[in-house]
């Protein structure tokens, strides 16, 4: 699920800060990091984490001159760890990625932050391009670590982090499992941070902007920006120009205030760069050039499209950006990791991902381990833009839900490279909305599950901007949130409601041929002590056996119900505990010919016997490095 409620600071800072972190927590002066003849760097928030590299002066869809990516560049630990705020439960699956944020110094190179369960810095040559390797790293239980978001460098190259609720700071040089020679606590998380020319310290958090002495050694600010005229709304990302001005990112507000040399308190900002023409959505990281013009990164949170906009030197109000970097070319995007699976009649595994290019990857059968890609759909002429659910029919045609976009995307059996759908269905009169689950029925008819509360039915071979046969919508049917959707082989529907904080979760099943507000035939009412209380994905086997993946937490769970005497689902088995290596979050299932469950969770598929329960050890796994996987979702055959 994508949660369409505001996220808490924490979610920001690993969904906002380092996604798209274009020299983050810039400074001026001491290393100049971005100029107009410079080039500018910009980490990547995917499954393959990297550094992006554009040309002096770039705009719309390019596409970058380097990028460091690939195993040897060690940018490729996840982010996240599990959390009991309800506020962050939905968002479980988006921190599973790999969070980076990036430095790039003249004379000190390009540093790369990771951040994860500790986390750690990672150093590049200037030059660095490909699979580079890093000239040092600073990791270790000894370095004070914590999901880092944000990175500095003073004039003498000692090199201030950003963690949860501390700044530490690391001598010159500084390499391996080395202790910080400072640690500053914050009394709430930790923004951004970022350095002026005399070396003091600005550090932003959810009350505000305090601002350190670093050569006095002491852990006391000697200024703080906060208070209702300030404008700072989930400060983010800092920079300061040549003049003392400081420029601060707002994910929240959508906006960059300036602030004044030495602003103290509740000061109001000089200028403010915020409307609907400005571009900014979500912006979080930010720099200036030696002109002073402004650079930031933006998460997509409205368009879903990531983004870096360009700003002259003094703009203030809704004004329209110089420059936008954005496209598919660019390698920039808003991806959340691998989402549906499905499998063709040979065994081989289909998986609906965010790559960082959105893309269809494609396993061989039986693949296991750190299995490796045979082919992949992705590219700018695939349509592919938040790919979900998936299904294929008989004839090993693929259909894909495109949560972004709305739309269906089908592809011919066998498609593979930048290949363009064979069929898509959008438009006004279709119904689609935010679709997330996809099922065919014995006739090729196509179900989709949409938010917020609606099935729509479309028939075999529908394409373009057709309305559906059937729509389900309406109170009585008690569609809250639907994720996962499954249809027998009689026609009966049955479909997995996340609910909302809670409320309508649960899986609700109707009859075959069922249209506008109808009643489903059964209810399976989600409970926090029986479940399904987080329902995700759902499969439906040949005697009418349902399988549910719950992923609530702390414990996720597959939740097995079947017929009891009285015609009622009753639960028959659970799938839970530590053998079962089921991540924080289980998302898609699907049930083959022998009984075998197939289970999307985190980085893996995980394989169960057919007659599997309680703490089972899983048959295999597909996951790994190679295998491209990363915050799995939706299966289905």
């Amino acid at each position: 699920m994508f949660d369409r409620r505001p996220p808490s600071l924490v979610t920001l800072r690993l969904l906002c800060i380092a996604p798209l972190l274009a020299v983050c927590s810039c400074h001026e002066g001491p290393t100049s990091p971005v100029n107009g003849t410079q080039t500018l760097a910009v980490t990547n928030f995917s499954l393959v984490s990297g550094v992006l590299v554009y040309a002096a002066g770039a705009t719309g869809d390019v596409s970058p001159i380097r990028t460091i990516t690939d195993r040897n560049t060690v940018l490729s630990n996840a982010a996240g760890k599990p959390v009991a705020d309800t506020s962050l439960e939905e968002w479980r699956r988006v921190l599973a990625v790999n969070l980076d944020g990036v430095f790039l110094g003249a004379r000190h190179g390009i540093r790369a932050m990771q951040a994860g369960g500790g986390g750690s810095i990672v150093i590049y040559a200037p030059s660095a391009n490909g699979n580079a390797g890093p000239t040092r790293t600073i990791a270790g239980d000894s370095t004070g670590l914590d999901h880092p978001v944000g990175i500095a460098l003073d004039t003498a190259g000692s090199v201030y982090v950003s963690n949860t609720y501390t700044v530490t700071v690391y001598a010159a040089g500084a390499s391996g499992n080395v202790t910080p020679v400072r640690t500053i606590p914050s009394a709430s998380e930790v923004g951004g941070i970022a350095l002026d020319r005399a070396g003091n310290l600005y550090i932003s958090n959810r009350e505000g902007i305090a601002v350190y002495a670093t050569t006095n050694g002491t852990a006391t600010a000697i200024r703080t920006i906060a208070g209702s005229n300030t404008g700072l709304d989930c400060p983010a990302g800092m920079g300061l120009d040549g003049a003392g001005e400081l420029y601060v990112a707002n994910p929240c507000g959508g906006s960059i205030v300036v602030f004044a040399a030495g602003a103290d308190g509740n000061a109001i900002p000089t200028r403010t760069i915020a409307g609907s023409n400005t571009g900014l959505d979500g912006p979080s990281g930010i720099a200036l050039d030696g002109a002073r013009n402004v650079y930031a990164t933006n998460a997509g949170y409205a368009t879903n499209v990531g983004s870096v906009t360009v700003y002259a030197a003094g703009t203030s109000g809704n004004t329209i950006p110089t420059r936008t970097i954005v496209g598919c070319h660019t390698g920039i995007g808003y991806p959340w990791g691998p989402r549906g699976v499905v499998l063709d009649a040979a065994g081989n595994v289909y998986v609906a991902a965010h790559i960082p290019a959105f893309a269809i990857m494609v396993y061989a059968a039986a693949s296991s381990g750190n299995a490796t890609l045979s082919s992949t759909i992705t590219g700018c002429q695939s349509g592919l833009n938040g790919p979900m659910g998936i299904a294929r029919d008989a004839a090993g045609t693929l259909y894909v839900a495109n949560h972004l976009s709305g739309t269906i995307t089908v592809y011919a059996a066998g498609a593979s490279g930048n290949v363009a759908p064979i069929r898509t269905i959008a438009g006004a009169n279709t119904g689609l909305s935010s679709p997330n689950g996809v099922a065919l029925d014995a006739a090729s008819n196509l179900y989709v599950a949409n938010w917020p509360s609606s099935i729509t039915v479309y028939a075999s071979g529908a394409t373009g901007n057709v309305a559906p046969i059937r729509t389900i919508s309406g109170f009585n049917t008690r569609l809250v949130f639907p994720m996962g959707i499954a249809v027998d082989a009689a026609g009966r529907i049955y479909v997995a409601n996340e609910g909302s904080n809670g409320n309508g979760a649960g899986v609700t099943v109707f009859a075959p041929g069922v249209t506008g507000n109808a009643a489903p035939t059964a209810i399976i009412a989600g409970t926090p002590r029986s479940g399904p209380f987080y329902p995700q994905g759902i499969a439906v086997d040949a005697g009418g056996t349902i399988y549910v993946t719950d992923a609530a937490y702390p414990t996720p769970t597959i939740r097995i119900y079947a017929l009891d005497e009285s015609g009622k689902f009753a639960p028959a088995a659970a799938i839970a505990g530590g053998n079962t290596r089921l991540a924080d979050f289980v998302d898609g299932i699907a049930v083959d010919a022998a009984g075998q469950m197939y289970v999307a969770s985190g980085r893996a598929i995980v394989i169960f016997a057919a007659n599997a329960t309680g703490n089972a050890t899983p048959l295999a796994t597909i996951g790994g490095v190679d295998s491209g996987l990363s915050g799995a979702n939706y299966l289905t055959f």
